[in-house]
């Protein structure tokens, strides 16, 4: 019978994933883009291309590369500022730490988005597999998948309930919530929000959001990263799709990617008075019903799913911040998502998602929510 892949991670010698890693690693940084324009250098143009998935920082490390901070005090696993730019020799030295086992205050959204990095970066610059019937990267892909498995689920299984993800009482840590989903009693809703928690996530971050997950019995199966600055961070989106067990989740389209602009907060804002009219309507919910949210995601994804809130409108800008919300939470049964094109909502609002019944009774054409938003 054959081994389930999940567990060959167990059968893999420590000296195997490390060198398979620093393999693909390398191949990926050093193997020219294919039909790369004028002007491209190639391995460092790859090297460079890694920002595009970590927490990027502008601090400079001694010999003057941008590189990227993950704490620890295990003093045994790393340093406790190891500064992971991307060259084999980090990679190795974060995937020895994996394979030993010796994780447990390392911060998982900064490692799990690294690994994915590598390899991802292999997937898009080594298609067709390398000649003469060689197929090291995709060796080093399939350990790269159940390294970053094992490692992921294994931090999840732990009961964390509204502690820590660093695992020490001294150390700043990050509030993990877990919401049970309505469709499943093996499934749930995964909430990591530095802002409940502490400041943690927002090392070397441009100001981290919420971080959400799915999770279907001791397996994530759906993970996404909001950031508050910079929508090149998001995972999911525009920027990136968003996957359940590697196949894309459609995820709304931006309705004019003109309106888009990467920004703070809400973006770029439209006039006081549409504002205005829209909080001025919102008084008419009575008490006894929840509140719509406007505004952005710092919080509202837990609002949503503590049931302080049924809905969530947006500013159109915020597009790229709600994609990888309504994928998770449309997945997990909490929301539906709201067409725009079925209200006569004023062009400077853009509706995402809300409880179905919510949505069913509140957000129809001639609802009172509706006509406040009308041009």
């Amino acid at each position: 019978m054959a081994r389930h892949p999940t567990r060959k991670c167990c059968t893999s010698t420590l000296a195997e994933i490390t060198a398979g890693f620093t393999n693909c690693w390398e191949i990926a940084a050093n193997t020219p883009k294919p039909q790369s324009h004028a002007g491209d250098k190639g391995g460092t143009e790859r090297k460079k291309s890694l920002s595009f998935f970590l927490l990027e920082s502008q601090q400079k490390d001694t010999v003057g590369t941008t590189g990227y901070h993950v704490t620890s005090k295990h003093p045994d696993v790393i340093t406790s500022s190891l500064q992971l730019s991307p060259n084999s020799q980090d990679a190795k030295a974060l995937v020895q730490a994996i394979a030993a086992g010796e994780i447990a205050n390392i911060n998982v959204e900064r490692i799990e988005v690294y690994l994915r990095s590598a390899r991802d970066m292999i997937l898009e610059h080594h298609r067709p597999a390398p000649a003469k019937g060689k197929n090291d990267f995709g060796e080093a892909v399939t350990i790269l998948d159940i390294v970053i498995q094992k490692y992921f689920a294994r931090a999840l299984r732990k009961d964390h309930s509204d502690h820590t993800l660093v695992g020490e009482e001294d150390t700043p840590g990050v509030c993990l919530s877990k919401f049970p989903s309505p469709i499943s009693d093996d499934a749930n809703i995964w909430l990591i929000d530095p802002v409940d928690g502490s400041k943690f996530l927002q090392v070397n971050s441009t100001n981290c959001s919420t971080i959400l997950g799915y999770q279907k019995g001791l397996t994530p199966i759906l993970g996404a990263a909001c950031m508050i600055d910079n929508a090149k961070f998001i995972i999911g989106g525009k920027y990136w799709p968003v996957t359940i067990n590697r196949q894309p989740v459609p995820a709304p389209a931006p309705c004019n990617e003109a309106n888009i602009k990467i920004g703070y907060g809400l973006g770029k804002r439209k006039s006081q008075e549409v504002r205005d009219l829209f909080m001025d309507e919102l008084k008419h919910i009575t008490p006894e019903e929840k509140l719509v949210r406007l505004g952005h995601l710092t919080n509202s994804a837990r609002a949503l799913l503590e049931g302080q809130i049924d809905a969530y409108l947006s500013l159109k800008e915020e597009w790229y911040k709600c994609g990888a919300i309504y994928a998770i939470l449309t997945k997990a049964g909490y929301v539906t998502n709201i067409n725009p094109k079925t209200l006569n909502i004023n062009d400077a609002f853009s509706a995402w998602f809300a409880k179905p019944d919510f949505a069913a009774k509140y957000l129809q054409p001639g609802s009172i929510l509706a006509k406040c938003m009308e041009n």
